[in-house]
């Protein structure tokens, strides 16, 4: 598996500013130029999310830089796009003119009691375990069917 992996922390979320936009471009040409069968982009922040909350104008997205930066680049090779930043869990699929975006900011903040859960799946599909992690704690429950 391939995992590109590009730094979106200061993207500007609201505007595309073009100094921005020109210092990324080049950055994502680079990294997406030989893009080998079903890599993954990681990227902090949402390339392809919608923007939510008071006064956003419906079907806005969350990071205009970014996504200007990356117009006209995506590898068909690409198969998904993971990223954190807005603290919800959302997946999107675009068909198959797009990468899927999977959207993984459920971390919360550093106050928060964080605790995971994972399901651990045989290649026919079948429930091999479960597992939750809870600090440095796992407990995996070994599935019976």
């Amino acid at each position: 598996m391939t995992l590109l992996l590009f730094d979106s922390a200061d993207a500007n979320d609201d505007k595309a500013p073009p100094e921005e936009v020109d210092l990324y471009r080049p950055q994502m040409q680079s990294l997406l130029a030989n893009v080998p069968p079903h890599a993954w982009l990681l990227t902090h922040r949402p390339l392809w999310a919608l923007a939510e909350g008071d006064g956003v104008p419906k079907g806005a997205t969350s990071n205009a830089t970014e996504e200007a930066a990356m117009r006209g680049l995506v590898p068909p090779t690409l198969d998904m796009v993971l990223s954190g930043h807005i603290h919800d869990f959302t997946a999107y699929e675009f068909g198959p003119d797009r990468p899927a975006q999977l959207l993984a900011g459920q971390g919360g903040l550093a106050n928060d009691a964080i605790a995971w859960s994972a399901t651990v799946y045989s290649i026919a599909d079948q429930v091999l375990a479960r597992c939750s992690l809870h600090g440095r704690d796992v407990d995996c429950d070994p599935h019976t069917p």
